[in-house]
């Protein structure tokens, strides 16, 4: 996630296929690694519209959608950032987004305690 911050590391990260690394991490047993691979993929798809395509066109919303009913807040608001993050670009893929159940999980997700959760959603 912290190479994602800095512009200068986007085109490495993009040639390395850093979109097929990023995408298992989700589903690892470790909530702290879930949630910085989300939050990675975020800063990538908030950068430009290819990434944030890569994000779709990888099958990655469908598992950040599933997992946002049963993660803790800080995952929650990560995956939340990537959601907005790819839905931002263009009306395609804001689209895919709405196509992958998100309204209903950023929904649920405005009913949380955390102002934080509440915001990013």
């Amino acid at each position: 996630a912290e190479l994602a911050t800095r512009p200068q590391n986007i085109d490495t990260l993009r040639d390395c296929g850093v979109m097929a690394l990023l995408r298992p991490l989700l589903l690892d047993n470790v909530p702290h690694v879930q949630q910085s691979a989300a939050l990675a993929l975020g800063r990538l798809a908030n950068y430009h519209e290819d990434l944030a395509d890569a994000v779709v066109s990888n099958g990655i919303l469908p598992q950040l959608v599933y997992s946002l009913h049963e993660q803790n807040r800080f995952y929650k608001r990560a995956a939340a950032f990537t959601l907005r993050s790819v839905a931002k670009h263009s009306p395609p893929l804001a689209q895919s987004v709405v196509d992958s159940g998100a309204l209903e999980a950023l929904v649920q997700c405005l009913d949380e305690f955390d102002p934080g959760v509440k915001e990013s959603a």
